[in-house]
């Protein structure tokens, strides 16, 4: 009988230190969860796992590192464009300004040819507000919406100095 209950003793003595995987995590404390986990490969495996998501988290870092640098060199560059663009149409102004110069001391232009360079002058004013809401901007819009601007900016631009020179052409 001795015997029997020392058996039932240390087989409930044993059935308590065997326990799942997930209870043998040493974090959880236990001499006897931890001593478990090494033994069955509980730990060895929870390791492999960690280190496993800790390298694919690495690889998604430097994946969002390069697509960050990417599109801070196409900021970079947009802005780069844009003042480009600004600086042409700063030009512009200033080749408004010398006619509008030549102009009040022409006698030989005409009132309608003074209306179209009001207007001409008006409308390279808004071409530079528009540049510089555009570098103010450019951050929050898509890199293709900002081309887009961009190129519609430059043709305004283009038309604004065709238009510019022939009036200048006809100005002594």
């Amino acid at each position: 009988m001795r015997n029997c209950l020392l058996a039932v003793g240390l087989t409930l003595a044993l059935a308590a230190c065997a326990t799942t995987a997930a209870e043998n995590d040493p974090s959880k404390g236990g001499f006897g969860n931890a001593v478990a986990g090494v033994l069955g490969g509980q730990y060895d495996e929870r390791l492999h796992e960690r280190k496993v998501e800790a390298d694919r988290l690495a690889l998604h870092n430097a994946d969002l590192e390069a697509r960050s640098n990417a599109l801070k060199a196409e900021r970079d560059q947009l802005s780069l464009e844009i003042s480009k663009v600004r600086n042409r149409i700063s030009q512009q102004n200033a080749r408004i300004a010398e006619l509008e110069s030549r102009v009040r001391e022409s006698s030989s232009m005409t009132d309608e040819e003074r209306s179209r360079l009001a207007r001409l002058s008006s409308r390279a004013a808004d071409l530079r507000q528009h540049a510089d809401r555009m570098d103010a901007y450019s951050t929050a819009k898509s890199a293709s919406g900002v081309r887009d601007e961009l190129a519609e900016l430059e043709k305004e631009s283009n038309a604004l100095s065709s238009e510019f020179d022939m009036l200048a052409s006809g100005v002594r």
